[in-house]
């Protein structure tokens, strides 16, 4: 009998995780652009919040990406460190020797 309620509580756990997938997928057909819009500026849902920080427990090389990342946008992070380097953005001027850097 135990078995058996078991088996019923793990299908209906299962139709709900269903039901729950179907459901968003429909709200976001539905969804208008600015309503989209909107939603992207509100940042990460908690439950993609939870996901990443379970990936960064399960990989801690992760963790360093993000913080990265996180200081990149902030403005925190220097133009060599980011990978853009300013030298490449500007033309040589006539006569100006020409860096290595490439």
């Amino acid at each position: 009998m135990t078995e058996l309620l078991i088996w019923v509580g793990a299908l209906l756990i299962a139709a709900l995780m269903i039901y729950a997938i179907i459901y968003e997928q429909q709200k976001r057909a539905r969804m208008t652009e600015e309503e989209y819009e909107a939603r992207a500026k509100q940042g990460p849902s908690l439950l993609s919040a939870g996901v990443l920080a379970l990936d960064q427990v399960l990989r801690p090389e992760l963790e360093k990406a993000v913080a990265f990342r996180k200081d990149t946008e902030r403005g925190q992070v220097s133009d060599q460190e980011s990978g853009k380097d300013p030298t490449n953005l500007k033309e040589p001027e006539p006569g100006e020797a020409v860096s290595k850097n490439e």
